[in-house]
């Protein structure tokens, strides 16, 4: 798994490119929070564009992240999901409580005045 950000305004953006599995899931979570705590961020929006496959450790963990910067009122949302990805949320109805957006000006114009 390969991660990488970018502020924009006060919205840290987040790619992950390859498989969100396994190791590589507890190495995007505390990444997230390492990144959170070094900048004063209004919210996390994370591209998974180049995600082809979540398993449930995974989804598991988003959720995770998305309960803890909820609880530091920290919006998160994902964004560009492929198909594959889009189904395993909506099927565990997690498209109901996660914001998810077609595209990254979707999502940063949620987070932006």
């Amino acid at each position: 798994m390969k991660l990488s950000h970018h502020i924009e305004g006060k919205v840290n953006i987040i790619t992950i490119e390859g498989e969100l599995l396994g190791d590589a899931v507890l190495s995007f979570e505390t990444s997230v929070f390492e990144l959170v705590q070094k900048k004063e961020v209004q919210a996390v929006l994370v591209n998974l564009e180049r995600i082809m496959f979540l398993d449930s450790f995974g989804i598991g963990v988003i959720v995770n992240v998305f309960k803890k910067l909820q609880q530091a009122q920290i919006g998160f949302g994902l964004f560009s999901l492929t198909r594959e990805v889009l189904e395993s949320f909506q099927i565990t109805c997690l498209d109901q409580m996660i914001p998810i957006y077609e595209t990254k000006e979707e999502a940063l114009a949620n987070y932006t005045q």
